[in-house]
């Protein structure tokens, strides 16, 4: 579904919307409203994974994510090292900053200090840094597997035509969600926050059907990696 067919359907609704400024009855800012409800009902579902190589270079542990693995990245899954296929098991920062300390054995746990491995077992990610510990002594790559961010997109004509990173199946919980947005620019709060929480549940109620084609583990051929 492309921004054009979604801005359609979503004028269609309005029309028992009241106070609506006529600004946004255009396409300009109707492209805004349905922008951000794709990519607030993007975050909730985590449905377009991505991979990209991680080229891991000796004696460096932080690594710019951005740069050095995807710009669109939004939330990293699984990191697996290529040398003996060995995944990294995910820390939030201040339990990953308080093992460090502990195995360094001093109050730096900004650092990795002078821990080396040619298998780091762990990573954490802060700012749009990801560290790996401990620090690798070998050059190596890694696979990062990540949920992909639905991009801020400014409006153009060009642009209208965009697909929208979103299944077929979230078409009704994204009117509804934008609906609400609407509601919520013509100073109707109450059925803004009615909107949008009818969305969710139309979201979950979706998700939970996703088509499946593995009989024995339930795999969705759509869904998440988990």
């Amino acid at each position: 579904m492309t921004y054009e067919t979604v801005i359609q359907r979503l004028r269609f609704r309005m029309r028992d919307v009241k106070n609506v400024p006529l600004l946004y009855y255009e396409n300009g800012a109707l492209f805004t409203v349905v922008n951000e409800g794709a990519r607030e009902l993007y975050r909730k579902t985590r449905d377009f994974e991505k991979e990209a190589d991680l080229t891991i270079v000796t004696d460096q542990y932080d690594y710019d994510i951005s740069s050095e693995i995807a710009t669109d990245v939004g939330e990293i899954h699984d990191i697996i090292m290529a040398t003996g296929s060995k995944p990294l098991s995910p820390r939030a920062a201040k339990p990953f900053n308080k093992m460090v300390a502990d195995d360094v054995g001093d109050d730096d746990d900004e650092t990795n200090g002078d821990v080396t491995s040619s298998a780091p077992d762990w990573f954490r990610v802060w700012n749009g840094v990801l560290r790996i510990y401990p620090t690798p002594n070998e050059d190596d790559t890694a696979t990062v597997y990540y949920f992909a961010k639905e991009p801020l997109i400014s409006y153009s004509n060009a642009n209208l035509t965009l697909s929208i990173r979103l299944r077929e199946d979230y078409l009704e919980s994204l009117l509804t969600y934008c609906k609400g947005l609407v509601h919520e620019i013509a100073g109707n709060e109450q059925m803004a926050d009615k909107k949008k929480a009818d969305a969710f549940a139309m979201l979950e109620e979706a998700k939970a059907n996703k088509e499946s084609y593995d009989f024995d583990t339930a795999v969705s051929y759509h869904g998440a990696l988990d």
